[in-house]
């Protein structure tokens, strides 16, 4: 039997991922750079070079996303906190996640 996983951010599957660099060296963290490489990569990126290039040319809409995605994560926690039901919060999360009828209850559309 297949055993089904939970969706996951990208920051919490990378998180725990140790850092090899020497301290002393280290301008950004592990999971930025781990981060900003995978979208680097999915825009076509194919070289270390190329994946510094695309951070550099795009370091202004990266920080605004990263903004905006703290943002909308605040509200979208509050929207759960403010749901009665009897869940724990990460189940409220899960099920927003997965039911379509529970995400639009939520946000009242």
């Amino acid at each position: 039997m297949t055993e089904i996983t939970m969706p996951t951010t990208l920051h919490q599957a990378f998180i725990k991922l140790p850092d090899p660099r020497v301290r002393r060296n280290r301008r950004h963290s592990l999971i930025e750079i781990v981060i900003l490489s995978i979208l680097a990569v999915l825009s076509g990126a194919a070289s270390w070079n190329a994946i510094a290039l695309f951070g550099r040319t795009n370091i202004d809409f990266l920080r605004q996303i990263l903004e905006n995605f703290s943002t909308v994560q605040k509200i979208a926690l509050n929207l759960l906190k403010k749901d009665r039901g009897k869940e724990s919060l990460r189940s409220k999360r899960l099920k927003a996640g997965w039911s379509k009828d529970f995400l639009l209850e939520l946000i009242k559309i």
